[in-house]
Formats: structure tokens, C-alpha cells, sequence
């Protein structure tokens, strides 16, 4: 099989060098230069150090270039590379969306040497078809490489961003950087925005993705991509369909759950089964017959088919009758989750008292542990995976005990990592607003509880203003407390239109 594999990509070389015409891409498929630097997730009070990171970007316009989000996360400053060149052209961040993995880029007023050679977007590209993939060589020349397109469907994308439309390409091609251009006869057909060595095959932003993005862009204000606000689960046991009273024949998947302040939340209820959405049929597995690409999931549908604010019918069963409802499409920012990735890599609201290090959670701070945190942290695991996007009212966050600077006033506390926290000087807290309240109510943190643990942590109150000022000068830390959000946005915070 391995042998079998490595002969048809070895196939997919020479069909790609065939027809390769590296010449034509050198001023439509640059190099995305990334400057960036953010505050540790870890240690809020500082910055890491600066670093530099390098991909792809392909020019949609004289002066415009799309590239992935991901890649221009953080930055301080952008500069684009052409093949051959070593001339960096500084350009600016026009518009992300991190939910989609895609990132807008403004070169100035480029003079006619500096203008791109943009590349239309592809039409009737999809499964089984032929495509190139486009980047740079170690010379900075252009480089192409033969593909395939294997698979068309609905996958994960890279990091925060929700399920989106992928095509999975087949290559001969070592793809070494995000943004790589995914070309079939000289028009976009997507940008790679995740490549395994170890099976040669890279997942693709197609380009009915990059379409509906630069069209919105086109029309502003951005609007960024539908939400319609539930989870949902196959409904394959039969049992469980004849407990929701729907019959086999009309297939559909059931709601699970509904997020708060979203069209969804407002006309379906956990254990509807949504058998029709948008006049499409839904299978008990969730996939409808798409025109273009056949069998795809519904978040497809969703995402892919409109934008928010728009109304759109479906159908459901609901206590063995088949009902009709309207649900509206909403956006919802990362600031509205329970557990928010915090994309824009923002400092995070913080406060050290007697050394204990408090905060909120988010996907950026644990995942300074690595790919294995969930094992080291498997009840923060549970709650991103099941719970990240609905807080059971709005303004819920997780608050941690993140961890511990030794001193003298906490000896016994040094190896907690991680907890979260419960109640703060009794008091049941919801966020981390709730503390700083607490705290300046209080004139300080006494008493600490933390989930699982059977007892809570104490702080000698006395001892507090001593302890804070030496963990202020043993760890150098300038700001014992940073509040960015108020009180009042932490308890009232919405999610958007």
C-alpha cells in the first residue's frame, strides 16, 4: 500500500512539472513576512520576545493579497517578498476573520514595478481533479508541485477557527509554509493552511471560501461568516429516534443544544431533529446533497451559504409533529465564549495576590502547555471541548488559580496549577470582575476555593501587603492587578448581532 501511495504521488510529479509555468506566478504568489509579538499567556504582566514568521500570500488585486489568518496573528509589522527578490514592500492588515483562517493584506500605493499579478478565483474545481501547488524554492524562485484534490468535505480547521468547507490535496510537494497557493490552469483554487509530511496531503481553503470572504469584504461593514447557534449530534440508533418520536424515513440529526442570545436559542429546543435546512434534505449523519460537491455536512449550509442576519426555514420534528420554523443567522465574537481563544492576543485581565496568580481561561494560556495539555489538564480538556462557546449566562467565564509565586505567606500552595476557582472570600464568583470586586470590597484575598480540592487555600491578611510588595520585586513583576474589561462589560457582555 505505502509502495502503491508513494508511486502515485511519484505520478502526480511529473503530471504537476508538466504543466508548471513558474514564470507566471513570480508577481501573483509572494512571500508573507510576519513581525509579532504578544503578552505571555502565562506571565500577562510581560511580552514574549519578538519573533519572525514566514509564509504565503497570493494576490487577488493590484495591491491586494489574501493569506491565512493564522499567519499574521499578532503582528507588529508585515512585509511582502516577491520570487527573486530580496526588496521586503511593508503592507497592512485590511481585514482577519479567524474563523475562517483568512486575512485581507494593503500594499500602499504601489508604483507600476511594485503592482501583483492577481489570480482569478477557480470555478468547477473539486474531487479528483488536478491541481498545483505554488510556493518558493531555497533560492526564492517559484517552486510548483503536482496534486490531486482526494476530498472534498467539512472539516476542522487549524487552531480556534470553526469547521469550514476543505478540499484535501494529494502532493508531490514538501509544502513548508501556511498561505501556499493551490492553483488549477492559472486561476485560485485555494490556500494550504495545513500540510502532514508523514501522508504528503494538505488541507485546502477552497475557493468558494475565499470568495464568500472577499465579497464581504467587498460590501462593508464586515459581517463575517453565519452562526445559527446549536449543536447537534447524528441520529443513527433507532431507539433514540423513536424516543424523540421522528420517523426513520425522514432522517435529520437531533439539537443537543442551543447557544445563549443566538436565532437558534429562539425557535429550537434540545431534541428537535432538524430534517430539513434551507430546503435541503438532512440525513441521520448530518450531510445533505450539495450542488457543486455533493455529499457535505450542513455546517456547510450555514457557513457557507449565507451571512448573518439572514432568516432561513427548517424543518423539524418536535413531539412526533413535523413543525416549521424561521431561525436568524447570527456572528459571534471569541469575546462572547466561555473559554475565549483570544485570538487577537490581547493581555489578559489579571490579578497576583500573596503570590496566588489569577486569571481567566482562554485557549492561548493553556495552550502554552503544548498539543499534550488535555492530558495534564483533563477537566479544563472536558470544558473546551463541550462547553468553550456556551457559559450558562452571558459574561460567564472560568476563572484559575493559574499558578503560584513561592513566598513565604503561601508555603504549601507552590505545586497548584491550573484550578479553577469557585469562590473568592466565600463568594461565589462568575468571572474574574467578580474578584477584583471582592478584593477591593475586601481590602484583599483571604480565602480561595477551588474546585476538587477539600479545602480552601488562606491567605494571612496581615501578611498580605508585606507579601505583595516582595513577589513584586522577586519577579519583577510592575502591575500586581491589570483590569482591562469593566465590571460592568464583564456581567453584561453580549454576543454580537
Amino acid at each position: 500500500m505505502k509502495r502503491a501511495l508513494l508511486l502515485f504521488v511519484y505520478a502526480l510529479g511529473l503530471a504537476g512539472a508538466a504543466g508548471a509555468d513558474p514564470v507566471s506566478f513570480e508577481r501573483s504568489v509572494v512571500r508573507v513576512i510576519v513581525h509579532h509579538q504578544r503578552y505571555s499567556p502565562y506571565r500577562p504582566w510581560e511580552k514574549t520576545a519578538p519573533g519572525v514568521g514566514h509564509g504565503y500570500g497570493v494576490a487577488i488585486g493590484a495591491s491586494a493579497v489574501i493569506t491565512t489568518e493564522d499567519l499574521v496573528r499578532s503582528f507588529t509589522m508585515v512585509e511582502l517578498q516577491r520570487s527573486k527578490s530580496g526588496k521586503k514592500t511593508p503592507a497592512a492588515v485590511e481585514q482577519v476573520d479567524y474563523q475562517g483562517d483568512m486575512a485581507l493584506l494593503r500594499l500602499g500605493e504601489p508604483d507600476a514595478a511594485q503592482r501583483c499579478a492577481p489570480l482569478e478565483l477557480a470555478a468547477d474545481v473539486g474531487k479528483d481533479d488536478a491541481v498545483q501547488i505554488v510556493q518558493f524554492d531555497e533560492t526564492d524562485d517559484i517552486q510548483c508541485g503536482g496534486g490531486q484534490i482526494v476530498k472534498v468535505s467539512v472539516e476542522r480547521l487549524p487552531g480556534p477557527g470553526r469547521s469550514s468547507l476543505t478540499f484535501s490535496v494529494l502532493t508531490d510537494l514538501n509544502v513548508h509554509g501556511r498561505g501556499a497557493a493551490v492553483v488549477a490552469d492559472g486561476r485560485l483554487v485555494g490556500l494550504v493552511v495545513r500540510y502532514d509530511k508523514s501522508t504528503r496531503m494538505a488541507q485546502v481553503l477552497p475557493y468558494p471560501v475565499l470568495r464568500h470572504f472577499l465579497d464581504d469584504v467587498a460590501d462593508p461593514p464586515y459581517r463575517g461568516f453565519a452562526l445559527a447557534g446549536f449543536a447537534w449530534s447524528a441520529l443513527v440508533d433507532p431507539v433514540k429516534r423513536t424516543f424523540l418520536r421522528a420517523p426513520a424515513e425522514a432522517g435529520g440529526v437531533e439539537i443537543v443544544a442551543t447557544l445563549p442570545d443566538t436565532g437558534a436559542e429562539s425557535v429550537l429546543r434540545p431534541g428537535d431533529v432538524i430534517v430539513e435546512w434551507d430546503g435541503h434534505a438532512i440525513d441521520d449523519m448530518g450531510y445533505y446533497a450539495d450542488a457543486a460537491f455533493g455529499r457535505l455536512l450542513v455546517p456547510h449550509l450555514i457557513k457557507g451559504e449565507h451571512y448573518p442576519g439572514d432568516v432561513v426555514p427548517v424543518r423539524v420534528y418536535r413531539d412526533g409533529m413535523a413543525t416549521n420554523v424561521e431561525v436568524r443567522l447570527t456572528s459571534r465574537p471569541d469575546d462572547a465564549s466561555l473559554i475565549p481563544d483570544n485570538v487577537a492576543c490581547a493581555r489578559a485581565d489579571y490579578l497576583v495576590e500573596g503570590g496566588l496568580v489569577i486569571r481567566e481561561l482562554s485557549a492561548d494560556h493553556i495552550g502554552e502547555y503544548g498539543d499534550n495539555w488535555r492530558l495534564r489538564f483533563p477537566r479544563l480538556g472536558f470544558l473546551y471541548d463541550t462547553r468553550a462557546e456556551r457559559p450558562e449566562q452571558p459574561g460567564d467565564r472560568i476563572v484559575l488559580l493559574s499558578h503560584v509565586l513561592p513566598d513565604p505567606i503561601n508555603i504549601g500552595y507552590q505545586h497548584l496549577r491550573e484550578g479553577i476557582i469557585t469562590h473568592v472570600n466565600g463568594e461565589a464568583i462568575r468571572h474574574i470582575g467578580d474578584v477584583f470586586r471582592i478584593v477591593d470590597r475586601d481590602d484583599g484575598v483571604e480565602r480561595v476555593r477551588i474546585e476538587g480540592l477539600d479545602v480552601e487555600l488562606v491567605l494571612d491578611k496581615r501578611d498580605l501587603p508585606a507579601a505583595n510588595r516582595s513577589v513584586s520585586e522577586t519577579y519583577s513583576i510592575p502591575e500586581l492587578r491589570y483590569r482591562n474589561r469593566t465590571d460592568t462589560e464583564a456581567s453584561e457582555a453580549e454576543p454580537g448581532p
